[in-house]
């Protein structure tokens, strides 16, 4: 055989090669790095600050938009994905990103003003003025929120109890005089970070950690029948962002 005959065979063979091993890289996954850029504003056309966007299925890669709206996702390793976004007062809105470019531009996100009753929100200002942005918080559906009335009828004995019956969060309490055995977990967030927040300032934990143990020791400082309300926010995707701070979760806790 000649070797123009050898070469013709072996760029076939290249060519059903490439033609193979193309759906095999696309069906397992193997897309380059993307950054994913965007802009958020309300219905009315306003630059909204401050909204939270999460890539659906990888809470690891969340931003806030800036001062004009825009956001920036670096590092999303997937072809096609969808994003989550939200903002306290607004209703979230799910964004699907095409595949098919390294840099996928979402020109613009639109949320919607979150309908209320101004009837309501004037009469719970008016009874609790501290627990305006409390209700609106948990207007947005995000958290679990114990309210006055829920409060009351916990009748917990130690603070910790109030989180008791909250799908992924572990409270354990021990005897009386062995409060080194009391704890308060996260399963969103194993290697700790659950922030506590009393009236809107961040407390501190001895040591700087804020281990299950010294989670479990800050509540157990606060008086349950001190607390007007209390809100859970579970893990990074959930957070407000007021309560940020480079936390896993939080635990706001406001008082009569």
């Amino acid at each position: 055989m000649g070797k123009g005959f050898l070469a013709m065979r072996l760029s076939r063979v290249l060519i059903v090669t490439a033609l193979v091993m193309a759906p095999i890289a696309r069906a397992t996954g193997q897309a380059s790095i993307r950054t994913v850029i965007g802009q958020v504003r309300s219905t009315a056309g306003r630059s909204l600050a401050g909204a939270q966007i999460v890539v659906t299925g990888d809470s690891a890669h969340s931003v806030f938009s800036d001062s004009a709206g825009s956001f920036r996702l670096t590092g999303v390793s997937v072809q096609s994905l969808a994003l989550l976004v939200r903002l306290p007062g607004f209703t979230p809105a799910t964004v699907a990103v095409p595949a098919g470019t390294e840099v996928a531009i979402v020109a613009n996100v639109t949320l919607t003003p979150t309908a209320t009753r101004l009837p309501d929100l004037v009469t719970k200002a008016a009874s609790n003025p501290r627990l305006v942005d409390f209700e609106r918080r948990r207007r947005s559906g995000f958290g679990t929120f114990l309210g006055p009335e829920e409060v009351t009828a916990k009748g917990a004995m130690h603070t910790a109890e109030l989180l008791r019956g909250i799908p992924g969060v572990r409270v354990r309490i021990g005897p009386p005089g062995v409060e080194d055995l009391n704890s308060v977990s996260f399963a969103r967030c194993p290697q700790g970070g659950v922030t506590v927040w009393i009236d809107g300032a961040k407390l501190r934990p001895d040591g700087g950690k804020f281990s299950p143990a010294s989670v479990a020791l800050m509540l157990e400082r606060i008086n349950p029948h001190d607390i007007l309300a209390i809100e859970i926010h579970r893990g990074v995707a959930s957070l407000p962002v007021e309560f940020i701070d480079d936390s896993c979760a939080a635990i706001a806790i406001w008082t009569r």
